[in-house]
């Protein structure tokens, strides 16, 4: 599970960074997204259970963020070759970025700490 300990405020630009894409196999980059609404959804590394659900319920309302001009976009300190089969599986269609290169060093930098219970 993760923990938020601080919150972007409106308006506030968000910390960059580039990671690759698990369902591209592409770098991708938060500037690509300059002028767009994000939704940034920090997954920690070896989701199961109701949070692979929750992954599911994003997807679903995929439709919806992309009718109010959003981007959705999924974080992780899971490998990409981890977050392949995650997206193989699950069918995931928004893109799942590794942050494994130091592990959770963009999640930290966002503020999305994890705890050791799921």
């Amino acid at each position: 599970m993760l923990r938020m300990t601080r919150v972007l405020q409106p308006g506030i630009a968000a910390p960059s960074f580039v990671l690759p894409d698990a369902n591209s196999g592409r770098e991708v980059s938060l500037e690509e997204y300059t002028g767009r609404k994000v939704v940034l959804v920090f997954i920690p590394s070896n989701p199961r259970g109701p949070l692979v659900e929750q992954l599911g319920e994003y997807q679903a309302k995929m439709p919806a963020f992309e009718e109010q001009g959003a981007a959705l976009l999924g974080v992780s300190d899971a490998t990409k070759n981890e977050l392949e089969r995650l997206t193989a599986n699950q069918g995931m269609k928004f893109g799942l970025m590794s942050d494994s290169n130091p592990p959770g060093a963009i999640s930290r930098h966002y503020g999305a700490t994890s705890t050791d219970d799921q």
